[in-house]
C-alpha cells in the first residue's frame, strides 16, 4: 500500500502547472509521504499502521482494489507478482493492490465528526499500470455507498455530502466526471484544484 501512496503524492507534484507550484506543492508532497509512511504515519512502513488507523475505528474504513489476473497476460508483465494474498492464488493467476481509498464520517481526516452529514476521501491513489480502467471510478462509488450505509445505520434521516480535497488537476478532472463540484476556489491563485463536494 505504500507504494500506491508515494505514487499518487508523484502525480499531484507531476500535474502542477506551473514550475514555480511544482517546487512548492514537490515538497509538501515529500513531507505528506514520509509522515503517512512513517512510525506514526496512518499507513505505516509497508502498510504496517493501516489496520490500527483505518479498520479498527467505526468512522473509517481503507478500501481497497486489487487485480487478478492469468499470469500468461500481457497486462500482467507491467505488474510486480507479489500476491497481496497467496492462499487466494493459484499458479495460473496473479494479484497487485492496484488502489486504494480512506473513506470516514467527518471532514477530518484525523479527528472523529464532528459532521454527521458528511463523509471524506483521503489517501485515494491507483497504481499507474490501473489507470483509466475504472478503479478509481469503483473506488469512489463503494466509498460513497459506505458512507451512505454508515448514515442508514446511524438513524438516517441526514441529506449526506462527501467531501474531499486535492492538489492534483489530473484527480480534479476525475473528480468532477464523476459528478463532485468545486467548493473553493481559494487554492486557484497558486494552480491547485482544492475542495470538491458532491451530494450524495
Amino acid at each position: 500500500m505504500s507504494h500506491l501512496v508515494r505514487s499518487g503524492l508523484s502525480q499531484t507534484t507531476d500535474a502542477c502547472q506551473w514550475t514555480i507550484t511544482k517546487r512548492l506543492v514537490g515538497p509538501m508532497m515529500e513531507k505528506l509521504r514520509e509522515h503517512a509512511t512513517s512510525d506514526d504515519g496512518d499507513i505505516g512502513p509497508e502498510g504496517g499502521n493501516l489496520a490500527k488507523c483505518w479498520m479498527e475505528r467505526d468512522d473509517r474504513v481503507m478500501l481497497v482494489a486489487e487485480l487478478i489476473v492469468a499470469k500468461d497476460d500481457t497486462f500482467s508483465d507491467t505488474m510486480d507478482t507479489t500476491s497481496s494474498d497467496p492462499a487466494n492464488t493459484d499458479a495460473t493467476t496473479k494479484q497487485k493492490i492496484v488502489g486504494c481509498c480512506g473513506v470516514k464520517i467527518g471532514s477530518s481526516e484525523t479527528q472523529p465528526g464532528p459532521e454527521i452529514d458528511v463523509g471524506s476521501v483521503w489517501r485515494v491513489s491507483v497504481d499507474a499500470s490501473a489507470r483509466q480502467r475504472g478503479v478509481g471510478r469503483a473506488l469512489m462509488d463503494e466509498a460513497e455507498r459506505w458512507v451512505l450505509a454508515e448514515e442508514k445505520k446511524n438513524g438516517g434521516g441526514s441529506k449526506m455530502k462527501m467531501q474531499l480535497v486535492t492538489g492534483n488537476g489530473i484527480a480534479a478532472h476525475f473528480y468532477k466526471a464523476i459528478g463532485y463540484r468545486k467548493r473553493y476556489w481559494a487554492l486557484d491563485f497558486f494552480g491547485l484544484p482544492g475542495w470538491f463536494e458532491k451530494d450524495l
